[in-house]
């Protein structure tokens, strides 16, 4: 079984910014940890699980809209792989994630579900 932790703050440019131009936005720190654990049942099977947590303060954004605006977000992941051969790979994975916003039109709830087949020729 194996850990790892991380933890960062980085300055980040929001969508408007980007899409739009600086006088519609501006930039805003992003501040949070994420926890890892994987686990390899057999040479075959391996699982995986994932908590993190991230604030973004978008202080003053350039617009009066976005002034204040704070948003913490959790997310709790899991997923189980098998090896069927050297070069194929499936799996399943599910994530949900809560976002958390001062601003209620930004608050939301994703769960994701995922079953995939992976390819590494």
């Amino acid at each position: 079984m194996s850990f790892g932790l991380k933890a960062f703050r980085r300055f980040e440019e929001t969508l408007e910014t980007l899409e739009r131009g600086a006088a519609y936005g501006g930039m805003y720190t992003s501040t949070g940890t994420n926890l890892l654990a994987s686990y390899r049942m057999n040479s075959k099977i391996t699982g995986q699980g994932e908590l993190s947590y991230t604030h973004d303060d978008y202080g003053r954004a350039g617009r009066v809209v976005a002034e204040g605006r704070e948003d913490d977000r959790w997310r709790g992941a899991f997923s189980i792989n098998y090896q069927i051969q050297k070069w194929l790979r499936c799996g399943l994975s599910y994530s949900y994630t809560d976002n958390d916003s001062n601003f209620d039109d930004l608050d939301y709830r994703e769960n994701r579900g995922m079953l995939f087949i992976r390819l590494a020729l």
